[in-house]
């Protein structure tokens, strides 16, 4: 299907909306559609840099004169013109379009409406502040978002199960799952975005200069006005690196043993990997994932106007309790949300063929998947000694879906939102997983099973995973149609896709 990605990138709003729609575009177009870029031609954009990645971009009108942005939170002057003009222009230049995707905070329900009914085509919305939008998904990864915080009748997906991450990030974890370990000299990465209006990186740097037993590395872009002014700072420090652009973030922050960055998208990355982050939130949509993201013991903040007294204090916190902060670093992102939006995105467009779902199971699904278990049916204990393996249970359960080397999915009918299974990944080695995967009684059909295996594959292409038949009591020959293949008398196989 046609899709077109509606963003913008610029010196005022930065590079962050355009980088996390190339991730999920690039999903998109693995998934078999024609992915366009439309974006307002200004300074700082990024049309070139998504042309070098493959895609069209859709130039639309340049404005004659620039707004001045008058603060940060000055959204609607991110536009650069009214509302409608943006959306009439639009619509004179797309045509025969399936979707539109917005990543844009002056664009919202106003915006959504008007291409909606002119081009009959179906919206998704991403987003970080909960604004209106006539929208039929809309994309929230903000930490500890919930769904019901966006009140229209839409698909949301919220919390950062649906980060957009590059899908290097996924692949680094893997290496680094239960081995991150502080190293000396410490190796501190230093990225606060591509434009960085604030020149919070001169501060930083500054404030850690005389740092001992630490090597720095910075990454600011030519395109920020302050990149001149850093690069001749850094310059004849030896224990720092200025670099202008890094290809795979992933592999760098993997090289990494602490983090020092702004509170979007790029604390995202540095969870799936492990990295422990000091948080210097630098712009008022990014104070409530900061403090999320602390509360969740992923890092320490910094208030930007208080750089240069407590980022050597806070740095010397997070190394206190490194191991701590790293594991709760990885439980709050896998790094496959793109594959995660990704497949609502085919399911919605193509009408749910499927009829499933899958989504990350919650403590609250205990009871089902204890009914479901056989826990109450099996037990001929007497009642305390029954409580006290429910306890037993419920311990189990919440350490199981917590694991950050594990992924447990309930498996969910789309137009009921009955849940009709629960499917566990446990992991065994690197790149490599055991699937147990518990069906309803009541739900007992080998397209159930079939469905669920092929969602997996879909989330899960870059693994290898076992099957054992002495403890998953399903048809085999769903899995065979899955993709996996008999390697002994009770175990299938399916490598890497």
């Amino acid at each position: 299907m046609k899709i077109v990605i509606r963003a913008d990138a610029s010196v005022w709003i930065g590079s962050g909306h355009i980088m996390r729609c190339l991730v999920l575009a690039d999903e998109l177009r693995e998934a078999g559609h024609f992915v366009q870029f439309a974006c307002l031609p200004q300074p700082g954009d990024l049309r070139a840099l998504i042309r070098n990645e493959g895609f069209e971009v859709i130039s639309l009108d340049t404005v004659r004169k620039y707004i001045t942005i008058k603060h940060e939170a000055d959204y609607l002057s991110w536009l650069q013109r009214p509302v409608l003009v943006d959306a009439q222009d639009f619509v004179a230049k797309v045509r025969c379009i399936d979707a539109v995707i917005t990543d844009h905070y002056a664009i919202g329900y106003e915006w959504q409406a008007y291409v909606k009914k002119a081009l009959s085509c179906k919206i998704i919305a991403i987003d970080d502040i909960v604004r209106t939008h006539c929208a039929d998904i809309v994309i929230d990864p903000t930490l500890g978002r919930l769904p019901e915080e966006y009140k229209a009748q839409h698909v949301s997906l919220t919390g950062s199960d649906y980060a957009l991450l590059n899908k290097n990030f996924s692949l680094e974890r893997e290496k680094v799952l239960n081995a991150r370990k502080i190293t000396t000299p410490w190796k501190i990465l230093v990225f606060m975005g591509g434009s960085d209006l604030p020149n919070s990186t001169l501060e930083i740097l500054q404030a850690l200069e005389d740092t001992n037993n630490a090597h720095i590395t910075v990454i600011l872009s030519p395109r920020s006005a302050h990149y001149d002014l850093v690069s001749s700072w850094c310059t004849g420090k030896k224990h720092i690196i200025h670099i202008d652009f890094c290809k795979n973030m992933a592999e760098l922050m993997v090289e990494h043993n602490i983090g020092i960055g702004a509170a979007g998208t790029t604390s995202f990355e540095r969870a799936c990997v492990g990295l422990p982050s000091l948080l210097i939130p630098i712009a008022e949509n990014q104070k409530e994932n900061c403090k999320n993201l602390v509360k969740a013991g992923v890092g320490r903040a910094v208030q930007l106007k208080n750089v240069q007294t407590r980022c050597r204090p806070e740095l010397h916190n997070l190394l206190r309790e490194y191991n701590t902060y790293s594991k709760n670093a990885f439980q709050i992102c896998d790094g496959i949300g793109a594959k995660r939006v990704t497949q609502w995105i085919n399911e919605f467009l193509e009408n749910f063929p499927t009829g499933i779902y899958m989504k990350k199971a919650k403590y609250d699904d205990k009871h089902k998947v204890y009914e479901w278990i056989g826990y109450s049916h099996k037990t001929k204990y007497h009642q305390k000694e029954t409580i006290t393996c429910w306890k037993r249970y419920c311990r189990w359960f919440e350490k199981k879906i917590s694991e950050p080397s594990s992924f447990c999915y309930m498996i969910r009918e789309y137009c009921s939102k009955k849940s009709l299974g629960i499917v566990w990944l446990d992991r065994i080695g690197l790149a490599k997983y055991k699937i147990s995967l518990i069906i309803s009684p009541n739900q007992h059909n080998p397209k159930t099973v079939t469905k669920t295996l092929n969602l997996i594959n879909q989330l899960h292409p870059k693994i290898g995973i076992i099957m054992d038949t002495n403890t998953i009591n399903l048809p085999q020959q769903s899995f065979i149609e899955a993709g996996y293949i008999q390697i002994s008398s009770s175990e299938f196989f399916r490598e890497e896709l």
